[in-house]
């Protein structure tokens, strides 16, 4: 847990130092690959939108508006999200270990062909986000969320478990949905998306 506090400076996020909280700071321009470790950003601003490459490793970020950045091919361990606007944001690529969401906006969020490991949701309304070709180990988990209009195609699902939140559509691949986990009240949901008519005869 960082345990030194620095607030209501504007730096560079390449002058951002380990075991630090930062707090309502705004970070200009880095000019290396940004490597974070053991750090909080909380409600921050940055003037950057594009965050390609950077690695985070046990950072907290806290109330951030990530809206529409742009970060392919990053890599996530032990970090949380926490209360951030995500909307539009993009991890195409990237990696998220032992990471967790908690109470993010992120519609239109798009993680597509991530590889994700043990990551978990929660109280997140993730409407019309993509997961397409995600490669899931241990445990994709998503609990309370809005999950109406996700994109889960070509993803195997063996992993994943949508039974704790709620959707009106989902986009699944047939072939990749042995194994999901669900409610009973979705089961009759998906039958209805896949195109199986249910007779009360």
């Amino acid at each position: 847990m960082p345990n030194n506090t620095v607030e209501h400076q504007t730096l560079s996020l390449d002058d951002v130092e380990m075991n630090y909280r930062y707090v309502d700071c705004t970070f200009t321009y880095s000019n290396k690959s940004i490597r974070l470790t053991n750090v909080t950003l909380s409600h921050c601003k940055f003037e950057q939108s594009n965050f390609d490459d950077a690695e985070w490793s046990g950072c907290t970020l806290d109330h951030l508006d990530w809206l529409n950045i742009t970060a392919h091919n990053n890599a996530f361990f032990d970090c949380v999200f926490q209360d951030s606007l995500l909307m539009g944001a993009d991890f195409t690529g990237s990696q998220f270990k032992r990471t967790t969401f908690d109470s993010c906006k992120a519609t239109y969020l798009n993680l597509s062909e991530t590889g994700i490991e043990a990551v978990t949701f929660n109280e997140s309304q993730l409407i019309d986000s993509a997961f397409q070709a995600i490669k899931v180990k241990k445990h994709l988990t998503f609990k309370g969320c809005e999950l109406t209009g996700i994109d889960l195609s070509d993803s195997n699902l063996s992993k994943v478990d949508i039974s704790a939140s709620y959707f009106d559509t989902l986009q699944l691949t047939l072939d990749r949905i042995a194994g999901l986990t669900i409610s009973p009240l979705q089961a009759t949901q998906i039958i209805t998306l896949l195109g199986v008519k249910i007779s009360d005869r």
